[in-house]
């Protein structure tokens, strides 16, 4: 898809002085692009560079492919429509008769409006949901009204670009809320999308209701992307050289949250993140005799977690102190919400710092976890972030001695019945296995709504190659595996494989390759095309059927179907030695359902990846697609 606005090395400015440069970007038919950043950035400029309103020094900008410069004044403003924030004034005007303005560059010379242009007027002031002030006077509508009066006009000029310069400037919350809404189904319409090109000084309502979000900072463009990628708090800082915990407290009053395709979901901290947390404030009881109002840390996935602890208390004359902290998973559904995490932290004088699990925290009693059998089952990540919150209290008050710490769940062992835990051989009580320290909603429908959004985007700049990838796995491999300079683009796609292959198909897409997790792609040779393990498993049935057709004896097939993890499967494969014939089996059954799901018009392959071995296998039409790619596995 052709760029609907693109700029190539603007520089412009006023009297000789240069307010920008350098400017390079472009967007898309049908985005709602903020541009945001600090006061004296070059935003304003830039809007009346894009609106044909101040001459670039250098540098082009095309709407439609077209250099602005060469497109008649009447013809520009049939495709552009431009709405700035001074406050306008319209003595004895009906809003009919602002909204008639817009059709001036279809009516000539004197502007009477026809049935066509009536009805066109009427039409785009049912959308902007001002219809019934047409016969108010203009002037005595509050700001709210007039704003969605003015966007009528400038719609009613049936323009493919409507560029706007703080269009929620003098409006409360709730019209700042209904206009952005506004313009958001204005350009997201199914037929004739308007591409929405405007500047925002609200962090929130770009944040929430952008597509993509342009920076600009000192005349130069500081970031461009999707809000989930730029609107966090370690770029913002810079964008507006403020502190990273105070953008923080702007940005996520009341919590921490996400846009999850149309919706907006609070984001939750991880088990591991609430044992971190209360060792912090367990070993600060222990250092200083208080726990501080509020615990904090910065998870693996880079978020701000600040809280409050729920108790604390001295015990041992002083030995031992104990802090507890409740988790909250936001708006996900997790077994564990609100389950309170206790941390029991003692010095010792050895430096190290050891970690163990009490009463409610289950133990290891499978091989191919994390942690070794008889171990507390808190993985690794989750025992990092343990390590290094008391090292903080240690640093932060001079102490230069250990700690032993014991995590605790209230109710865990009861918590734990309803979760995989039994069945993986973890006993007694919940596990800590979390690896970003935020739990981020997992809403079904809203999921799939966000690989939608994000194929959608890969499509329209004219890809037909894409990669899907279940999670960290699959994406740490592309990013070293696969050059950027291919220019190969790859969607997250959680468990949701054979909703993304459909919405491949439906997008145009011509080749797909699916790289991830063996533990999860190997649902996919059993016919499960969601492989949250709530909704299919049979990894051991696979592997064990595979194995039973290459001749593999039943001693063979019943260790498999002991194990718990795909790893510890291989191991029993190679001590049978059917590993490559009951490999190359289960890759045949994968691209075979592949193939079913995609269709005649899509090429479609995969590539499974282990922790422990590295790449598993590839089907043979993955290969080939690699190869024509120009990627090495």
């Amino acid at each position: 898809m052709s760029d609907m606005i693109k700029a190539s090395g603007i520089s412009a400015g006023y009297s000789k002085k240069t307010v920008l440069e350098g400017i390079d970007f472009a967007v898309s038919k049908g985005e709602l692009i903020s541009l945001i950043g600090p006061n004296g950035a070059g935003k304003s400029t830039l809007l009346h560079v894009v609106a044909r309103q101040l001459e670039a020094m250098a540098g082009t900008v095309y709407i439609s492919g077209t250099d602005i410069r060469e497109i008649k004044g009447k013809d520009f403003s049939k495709k552009t429509a431009v709405l700035f924030t001074a406050r306008t004034r319209h003595e004895n005007e009906s809003c009919f008769d602002v909204v008639s303005a817009g059709r001036y560059p279809y009516t000539g010379w004197f502007g009477i409006p026809e049935k066509a242009d009536i009805e066109i007027i009427e039409q785009v002031m049912r959308e902007t949901d001002c219809y019934e002030l047409r016969n108010l006077l203009f002037d005595n509508l509050s700001d709210g009204q007039k704003q969605r009066v003015l966007i009528a006009r400038a719609l009613a000029q049936c323009p493919e670009v409507l560029i706007l310069d703080e269009p929620a400037a003098f409006l409360d919350l709730k019209y700042q809320i209904e206009m952005m809404e506004l313009l958001t189904s204005v350009a997201h319409r199914e037929e004739s999308p308007v591409t929405v090109f405007m500047s925002v000084h609200d962090l929130f309502l770009a944040n929430s209701f952008s597509d993509r979000v342009l920076m600009v900072k000192d005349g130069k463009i500081y970031r461009y992307g999707l809000p989930q990628d730029v609107m966090k708090s370690e770029i913002l800082s810079g964008l507006y050289d403020v502190s990273r915990e105070k953008i923080e407290e702007i940005m996520n009053p009341g919590g921490i949250y996400e846009r999850v395709g149309d919706k907006k979901l609070k984001i939750g901290y991880t088990t591991g993140t609430t044992a971190s947390l209360a060792s912090y404030g367990a070993a600060m009881l222990l250092l200083t005799g208080e726990v501080p109002d509020k615990l904090s840390l910065y998870t693996p996935g880079g978020m701000l977690v600040s809280v409050s602890a729920e108790s604390s208390e001295l015990l041992e004359d002083g030995k031992l102190a104990v802090c507890t902290v409740k988790k909250r998973a936001g708006d996900d559904p997790d077994v564990t919400d609100g389950i309170k995490i206790t941390s029991s932290v003692r010095l010792n004088e050895s430096g190290t710092v050891n970690i163990d699990g009490g009463a409610g925290i289950g133990r290891v009693t499978k091989p191919g976890l994390d942690r070794s059998i008889g171990e507390a089952a808190i993985n690794s990540v989750p025992r990092k972030m343990i390590t290094e919150s008391v090292i903080r209290a240690a640093d932060e008050n001079g102490y230069e001695g250990g700690f032993d710490v014991v995590i605790s769940a209230e109710d865990g062992a009861v918590r734990a019945k309803n979760t995989m835990n039994p069945y993986l051989g973890i006993e007694g009580g919940i596990s800590i296995l979390g690896t970003s320290g935020i739990v981020e909603p997992m809403s079904e429908r809203a999921v799939v709504k966000t690989i939608e959004v994000a194929l959608k985007q890969i499509r329209s700049e004219g890809a037909e190659r894409v990669i899907l990838t279940p999670g960290n796995l699959g994406e740490d491999f592309i990013k070293k595996c696969m050059d950027p300079k291919l220019g190969i683009r790859y969607a997250r796609v959680s468990n949701f494989i054979g909703d993304a292959i459909e919405l491949c198909k439906a997008g145009g897409f011509k080749e797909v390759m699916l790289i991830g997790h063996t533990g999860k792609l190997i649902k996919i040779a059993g016919g499960a095309m969601n492989t949250h393990s709530s909704y299919a498993d049979g990894r051991q049935e696979v592997i064990g059927f595979h194995a039973a057709m290459c001749g593999a004896p039943a001693e063979c097939i019943k260790k498999i179907g002991d194990q718990v993890t795909t790893e510890a499967c291989v191991d029993i494969l190679k001590e049978y030695n059917v590993l490559e014939a009951a490999t190359q089996g289960i890759l045949d059954a994968i691209q075979s359902r592949l193939e079913r799901k995609a269709g005649e018009n899509m090429r479609i392959g995969a590539l499974l990846l282990t922790r422990k071995y590295g790449v598993f296998g590839v089907t043979d039409k993955g290969r080939e697609l690699i190869k024509e790619w120009g990627g090495e596995i």
